[in-house]
């Protein structure tokens, strides 16, 4: 399974289901990967999400 996250400032922050306090995952590495390349699009650089596995 897989996770998106991100670092800011130090702190490392899991991608969360919408009204959820439960990380998003993933079964596929390339589900995964399309979904943090859609929303990345909207993301500034400096905190862009990147796929890590459970």
């Amino acid at each position: 399974m897989f996770v998106l996250s991100r670092n800011i400032n130090g702190a490392n922050e899991n991608l969360k289901n919408s009204n959820s306090h439960v990380d998003k995952t993933f079964k596929e590495l390339s589900a995964a990967l399309h979904f943090a390349n859609r929303i990345n699009r909207n993301t500034v650089p400096s905190f862009s999400w990147c796929v890590k596995r459970l």
